[in-house]
């Protein structure tokens, strides 16, 4: 099967996790249609295909197009560095294809971004319900947890624990604001821990910066974050304010549910104090564990490649 991921911008880098996952473990093919570049790196060196020739090329070679986000889709168009337009009418009513939506803005504005012609993936489980009269499917952002680049975190044994946050120009959409509150609020009082803002760098600095820290915090907004699932295949100890729906969903699709530490903004001073040093050990060990063995890339990309056959 030759399957093509188009997406306008990077996404978290999940388009290109999902290339390099089918190319690294089935026996299928898959290429990148990415007009823009990826500015905080590209450490699994994904060739982009950004040239009008080389995208008619590409569609004409795919048999399944996974869309990633509804820009393209909607519009029915692609726009090259030249600005000039590769028409996709033909390619959407001659192949299987699926749209998969990462969150914003889809969470967001979901109406202005409703499709009914096609099959649509969801990155979260907290979507489902604000996409219900489409019948979405969750199906999760993978990443190889076997990559150079997750650099373990070392145990520690003493000393006071860091928690690290992700700053983010969406500082309410992922609590940025509020962890810079938090670490005046444990500096001015302080507090057993320390906390750490990591300032945006390309991604395996980010993943090394990461793994000097104890705790990631993701944010507390009812769901995860692909900082959650890194944090997980890094051996780090996770905090996010995933709900009970979100973590039931998580439960079904995988059979078991994630070590995460699931908590609030009005307990999450709290719940970090109680954590020890062995406490925060013993979850980094079982998050790897469960990246490894649940939460796989190379586990579960078969599972999309069964979606793509029932499209």
């Amino acid at each position: 099967m030759k399957i093509l991921h188009i997406a306008r911008t990077v996404t978290a880098y999940a388009p290109a996790r999902f290339v390099n996952l089918i190319n690294k473990y089935t026996e299928h093919e898959a290429k990148l249609i990415q007009i823009r570049d990826f500015h905080l790196g590209n450490p699994l060196n994904i060739p982009l295909i950004k040239a009008s020739d080389e995208i008619e090329s590409a569609l004409e070679w795919a048999e399944v197009l996974h869309f990633h986000g509804s820009h393209y889709f909607k519009r029915q168009r692609i726009f090259d560095n030249g600005d000039r337009v590769v028409s996709l009418e033909k390619y959407i009513k001659t192949k299987p294809h699926c749209l998969h939506y990462h969150g914003t803005p889809h969470r967001e504005r979901p109406r202005k971004h409703y499709v009914k012609s096609c099959k649509v993936l969801l990155s979260t489980p907290e979507m489902l319900p604000i996409f219900a009269k489409i019948n979405p499917v969750y199906f999760p952002n993978l990443i190889d947890e076997t990559s150079e680049i997750y650099t373990k975190r070392a145990p520690k044994a003493k000393g006071f624990p860091k928690v690290c946050h992700h700053f983010s120009f969406h500082s309410d959409k992922k609590d940025t604001d509020y962890f810079y509150a938090m670490t005046k609020y444990v500096k001015a009082h302080q507090l057993n821990f320390r906390c750490v803002l990591i300032p945006q760098m390309e991604l395996d600095r980010t993943l090394y910066q990461r793994s000097l820290n104890d705790i990631v915090f993701d944010h507390c907004q009812g769901y995860y974050g692909l900082v959650s699932t890194e944090g997980l295949a890094q051996g780090m100890c996770v905090i996010n304010g995933a709900n009970e729906h979100t973590m039931g969903k998580l439960g079904e699709f995988f059979g078991s549910k994630p070590p995460f530490i699931c908590s609030s903004r009005k307990n999450l001073v709290g719940d970090i104090q109680k954590l020890t040093h062995e406490q925060i050990n013993q979850r980094g060990v079982a998050s790897m564990e469960y990246m490894k063995k649940v939460w796989s890339g190379k586990k579960n990309i078969h599972r999309l490649i069964d979606f793509y056959k029932g499209l």
